[in-house]
C-alpha cells in the first residue's frame, strides 16, 4: 500500500460504516431495549406484589427503566394501563455432571414471568407468560466467581423478559386497534 492509499482506505472504511448505520436505522432497526412503544398507551403503572422480598426483582426495574425512558405521550389519562407482574420465579437445573468428582459440572437457568395488562380498564392480556433459559458451566475451584455470574445471568435473562413483555404488550394493542378500525369501517 502507498502513503496516499491509506487514508483512501479509511475514509472508504468510515463511509461504509456510515452506510450500514443509515440503512440499519432506515429499516426500522433498534437497539435492544430502545424500541418505542405504541402511541396512546399513555403512562403505564407497574405493579408487583413483592410480600416477601426487600428488592424489586430485576425484571419490574427494567420495566420501570424502559417505560419511564420514553417521551411523554402527552396523554390526559395518568396510569391509564396497569402492567401487572403476578409472579417472577428462575429455577436452576444440572444439564451435566463431571466425571471427574460426580458433582455438577453444567447448569440451566430458567426464568419466568406471569403478568396481566390492562388499558383503560380493558384486560389486554390475562395471565401471559414470557421466559428465558441459559446455560453456563461450573468449576468447583471457582465457586464464588459461579455465583456471580449466575446472578448476572437471571439479571440479562429478565432484562431480555422486559423486552418480551412490551413486544407482547406493543403486539396485543395493535392487533386491538386494527381490529376497532375494521369495525369502525364495516
Amino acid at each position: 500500500m502507498t502513503r496516499h492509499s491509506a487514508p483512501i482506505a479509511c475514509w472508504s472504511r468510515t463511509l461504509a460504516v456510515l452506510a450500514l448505520s443509515a440503512w440499519l436505522a432506515g429499516c426500522g432497526f433498534y437497539l435492544k431495549g430502545s424500541r418505542p412503544l405504541p402511541e396512546g398507551l399513555g403512562d403505564v403503572n407497574v405493579e408487583f406484589d413483592n410480600r416477601f422480598g426487600v428488592e424489586k426483582p430485576p425484571l419490574v426495574k427494567a420495566l420501570e427503566r424502559r417505560l419511564a425512558a420514553r417521551p411523554d405521550t402527552g396523554d390526559d389519562q395518568p396510569f391509564a394501563s396497569r402492567l401487572i407482574i403476578r409472579s417472577v420465579k428462575t429455577e436452576q437445573g444440572v444439564l451435566s455432571v463431571s466425571p471427574v468428582d460426580g458433582t455438577a459440572a453444567e447448569y440451566e437457568l430458567m426464568s419466568t414471568a406471569h403478568f396481566d395488562f390492562r388499558h383503560k380498564g380493558d384486560v389486554v392480556l390475562s395471565d401471559s407468560q414470557v421466559g428465558a433459559r441459559r446455560m453456563y458451566s461450573l468449576d468447583n475451584t471457582e465457586r464464588l466467581a459461579a455465583e456471580a455470574e449466575r446472578e448476572i445471568l437471571v439479571e440479562a435473562m429478565q432484562e431480555e423478559m422486559a423486552d418480551l413483555i412490551l413486544l407482547k404488550i406493543e403486539n396485543e394493542l395493535r392487533l386491538k386497534v386494527r381490529y376497532q378500525n375494521a369495525q369502525a369501517e364495516g
